[in-house]
């Protein structure tokens, strides 16, 4: 086993082989036993995705990403939003998801970049961030209030930056004349929505989940809405789970 390096190089080449600009990025979290704010926020924001999408979903991810470029991964985290790189991944439990109603093109991407620049450097601060994506980018006054002491509401701010820059390039698409992009995750595809009365009505009033309110874990189960995000590849401290790699059948 090499050092940090060649892992690093390592995982690189391989996730390489599946990841393209677009892709999602989730990541299922893990931190020390002393810090206590932040296992409490996985803990609120695990809680509140299980109980949205229910026990046998992809209930466990913390934190989103957006792939841009291979050194540009915009991630909204503490204390500002920054750019990430994908080779320094290789210690995580992450899995890449992959819009599926749009074949991405360059101009696309460049579009979504637009959206990501103007969070570059931003703190992490919910109400910053909401006034930003819903008011600047977005281009309506409609948001919602939380309590400023809800945990998972903070870890939310991550998943939030990421479906902005989508709606950001759905808006555009439409000021040219293209209404082939829908808003993110604002259709049903099962019965179960039918007893979630809270999210049907949220649904109903703002035409598609609202932006604020969008997890981690709507890009890792678009299967209940559209199907918007199909999974691409999965890597645990930077060991290819899926697709399973052939050599595994072999041990």
């Amino acid at each position: 086993m090499g050092g940090p390096a060649d892992r690093k190089a390592e995982f690189l080449a391989k996730i390489k082989a599946f990841v393209k600009p677009g892709d999602v990025i989730n990541f299922d979290s893990t931190s020390e036993w002393y810090n206590m704010h932040i296992l409490a926020g996985y803990w609120s924001i695990r809680r509140h995705q299980k109980a949205l999408f229910g026990s046998t979903s992809r209930w466990r991810d913390t934190h989103t990403m957006l792939m841009l470029a291979e050194d540009e991964l915009l991630s909204v985290e503490q204390p500002r939003t920054r750019w990430a790189r994908l080779e320094n991944l290789y210690d995580d439990k992450i899995t890449v998801w992959r819009y599926t109603k749009r074949e991405l093109s360059g101009s696309d991407i460049d579009v979504m970049r637009e959206a990501a620049e103007d969070l570059i450097g931003s703190v992490y601060d919910v109400g910053q961030l909401t006034d930003l994506a819903v008011k600047r980018v977005m281009g309506y006054p409609h948001s919602i209030e939380y309590c400023v002491c809800d945990f998972s509401r903070y870890c939310k701010v991550c998943s939030v930056g990421v479906r902005v820059c989508y709606e950001h390039l759905r808006k555009k698409l439409k000021e040219q004349g293209d209404d082939s992009m829908k808003r993110l995750f604002s259709s049903f595809r099962y019965d179960t929505w039918d007893h979630n009365d809270a999210m049907v009505a949220s649904n109903t009033e703002c035409r598609g989940v609202d932006l604020e309110a969008t997890t981690p874990a709507h890009f890792a189960n678009s299967r209940d809405f559209d199907g918007e995000f199909e999974l691409v590849c999965e890597f645990h401290d930077g060991i290819q789970i899926f697709p399973v790699p052939d050599n595994a059948h072999h041990h």
